[in-house]
């Protein structure tokens, strides 16, 4: 079997290399699968930026607003690859895109963007999984150990990272290695426990960086019940670090967790999915908003906590689904910050998936994101808006 396997894996790839157009899956003996596939991804449009946020996204001497012309390949662009045989099987996903670099950047060595690649490739996902009756043991870097459902927000991803509402509404589980066990109960419940690489930070006192150590690994825990035209998917995850040889009397340990409640509803051609949830300390989790980091005052943890949640409406019309979306994000820290002692976060827009053939989609789209007011500074400042508008090209195999 391991030669066929080998001869296999040899001949997809000559035939994918001769005709790149077609994801190619072969069978081979005794129930052996090779699927490879790809996504590629071209985003074109206008990104508008406040002066505030130009200043914060490659402009720093900017004095006023800025319009900035886009034509890039995100880097989740991604080529992807499954093999399986009976009960057991692997997957790999290989990212590969090109960074944002505009033209003022390219001699511009104060730009927060200077002297990134411009040719990305990163290894997504590689993991395997093991089935037995209605359960699954998976191993590797992988996602989904949270999340079933974001909105659908696409153009942006090498613009101040906006893809899927990440920050604006939606956490990211993140692609970590992990070990899952995962039961498929029955059509109506299932439910999944992941032990993930634990993210990590450090705090500095009095001029001196103290490091965190991992005791334990995350937990996550995610739960889905299926009630036909209505499904949710309750989840919590829990993240637990220490700092390493803190001055005696400090604070130790931080803890990271986050419950949420994601919705869809059903009703012929229109759909709804919506997720509210609650949070602490979850700044690696958010991957936009500093304000969700905790403080640190006198030796005392100050914790950050605070309310999230998205709502995406669709509805079908034969090969058109158009999606209206709203993010909120709200960070909040009472014993830190000043004035509203919160950061509200508000993203907003359209966004259009046009099936021109089975494999080629076209997504027209604007968002709006407002950053909303700087909790730190006094008077709380505004932190600026942006907008990005625009058509997303998808070919997916």
């Amino acid at each position: 079997m391991k030669k066929s396997l080998i001869f296999a894996l040899v001949l997809a790839l000559a035939v994918v290399v001769a005709v790149p157009a077609f994801a190619f899956r072969m069978e081979g003996p005794k129930d052996t699968k090779f699927y490879l596939g790809g996504v590629a991804l071209t985003d074109i449009g206008i990104w508008h930026l406040d002066k505030e946020v130009a200043q914060r996204s490659g402009y720093p001497n900017n004095t006023a607003a800025v319009d900035q012309f886009l034509l890039t390949v995100p880097r989740h662009s991604r080529l992807r690859a499954m093999v399986q045989s009976g009960n057991v099987g692997a997957y790999w996903e290989l990212g590969m895109g090109r960074d944002l670099r505009a033209g003022h950047e390219e001699a511009d060595g104060q730009s927060i963007l200077a002297g990134q690649r411009t040719n990305y490739i990163e290894t997504r996902k590689i993991y395997g999984w093991y089935s037995f009756g209605n359960c699954t043991l998976m191993a590797g870097k992988n996602d989904g150990s949270l999340n079933v459902i974001y909105p659908f927000q696409n153009l942006g991803f090498e613009n101040n990272n906006h893809v899927i509402g990440l920050g604006w509404g939606a956490v990211y589980d993140d692609r970590s290695a992990q070990i899952r066990f995962s039961q498929n109960v029955s059509k109506m419940f299932s439910y999944q426990v992941s032990l993930v690489q634990p993210f990590y930070t450090d705090v500095t006192v009095n001029g001196v960086n103290y490091d965190t150590i991992a005791k334990y690994p995350r937990i996550d825990a995610l739960m889905t019940m299926n009630f036909g035209a209505v499904s949710l998917s309750p989840a919590a995850s829990f993240n637990y670090y220490y700092y390493d040889n803190n001055p005696p009397g400090y604070d130790t340990s931080v803890n990271a967790w986050l419950v949420q409640l994601p919705v869809v509803v059903k009703a012929g051609a229109f759909t709804f999915s919506g997720l509210i949830g609650y949070a602490q300390n979850i700044f690696q989790y958010n991957l936009q908003s500093a304000y969700w980091r905790p403080a640190y005052i006198n030796g005392k943890v100050k914790n950050t906590t605070g309310l999230y949640g998205f709502a995406d409406f669709a509805f079908t019309a034969g090969a058109v689904t158009p999606h209206f979306y709203i993010g909120y994000d709200a960070p909040e820290n009472t014993d830190v910050y000043v004035g509203d002692k919160k950061n509200e976060r508000l993203m907003y827009g359209i966004s259009v998936n046009w099936k021109v053939a089975d494999n080629f989609f076209l997504v027209p789209e604007f968002t709006m994101y407002d950053y909303g007011k700087n909790p730190t500074v006094a008077g709380n400042p505004s932190l600026g808006k942006e907008w990005l508008g625009g058509i997303q090209f998808q070919f997916v195999f």
